[in-house]
């Protein structure tokens, strides 16, 4: 008789034991993306967004990536840039004193295509222009290409194929951007005083 108190006593201390040890990897959270696909030199966002009725405990929140010369991110709170500094695969994480509340896995490519700015930098004062071209290692289609600004009152970016004419509007900074499918170009336009 006493065999049969003690087995369901060892049961339900192990299902306790069990739960204790699960409780605190409990998912509060997810990223906007799982798996990230970046060319060299190309920017991404990630954003850590709770589950409805969930709360983050106190705690220092960190963004880590495995590999620093892969790919690279500069984080604020649950949002975080991911930028691509060489071809390879790498994880950014997102965690809190130490523990990891998410993770992305980011593949970082070398693109095809590039844009003959300096150093990536393109400084102009107020409404002067400067006439930028798009280059590609692969065939590409003229009628396929997109520019764009990322923000079109400071800088704007008028194209016809590979060759764009990008004009300051007002002090401040922004990217302009080369699309041709998947595949992209970018670089950073600052506008100055007169």
């Amino acid at each position: 008789m006493k065999r049969h108190l003690l087995l369901p006593l060892l049961i339900l201390l192990t299902a306790a034991l069990g739960l204790c040890a699960c409780g605190g990897s409990k998912a509060v959270g997810a990223l906007d993306k799982e798996v990230l696909s970046l060319a060299v030199g190309g920017k991404e966002t990630l954003t850590f967004t709770l589950f409805e009725g969930e709360e983050l405990a106190d705690g220092e929140l960190q963004w880590t990536t495995s590999d620093e010369s892969v790919a690279t991110v500069e984080g604020k709170q649950l949002t975080a840039t991911v930028t691509g500094a060489k071809a390879g695969s790498a994880t950014i994480a997102l965690t809190l004193d130490g523990k990891e509340l998410a993770s992305c896995k980011v593949e970082v490519y070398v693109s095809p295509l590039s844009v003959t700015v300096p150093s990536g930098v393109l400084v102009l004062i107020k409404n002067a222009k400067a006439t930028v071209r798009l280059k590609s290692s692969s065939p590409i289609e003229e009628q396929d290409i997109v520019w764009e600004s990322s923000d079109e009152t400071i800088g704007t970016v008028e194209y016809q194929g590979r060759i764009a004419i990008v004009t300051a509007v007002k002090r401040g900074q922004c990217t302009i951007t080369a699309r041709c499918g998947a595949d992209k170009a970018s670089f950073t336009l600052i506008v100055g005083k007169n």
